[in-house]
């Protein structure tokens, strides 16, 4: 962890530097994906970008909850989906700018109105 991270972490309540520390340390491998980073799901090909942890975010899936990331999709929507199915091999890491590309590309495909 670089040392602005470090500082950042230290200017908050003792209470929220753990969980701080968690979300800004890459190495501390809690969860699979980070917050900014672009994924793909396997099945569809949807590209999406990564914008809540499931330490901030719940999931009701049948009689509970869930622990889930957050993702953005192309179209502006958030989506929601369990930290369990997001790190079981149904996504994968893209490298930066994937995103974009992807969108120019879901962009281009739209209807335009006349």
């Amino acid at each position: 962890m670089d040392d602005a991270k470090r500082q950042q972490i230290a200017g908050v309540h003792p209470y929220l530097q753990q969980q701080l520390t968690i979300q800004l340390d890459a190495t501390s491998g809690l969860f699979r994906f980070r917050i900014g980073e672009e994924v793909r799901h396997l099945e569809t090909g949807g590209v999406y970008i990564i914008t809540g942890l499931p330490n901030e975010n719940v999931k009701k899936e049948g009689d509970g909850w869930k622990d889930s990331y957050a993702y953005l999709m192309v179209d502006g929507r958030t989506a929601h989906r369990s930290q369990e199915q997001m790190e079981d091999g149904r996504f994968e890491s893209l490298p930066e700018g994937s995103a974009l590309a992807y969108y120019k590309e879901w962009k281009a495909k739209q209807p335009t109105a006349e």
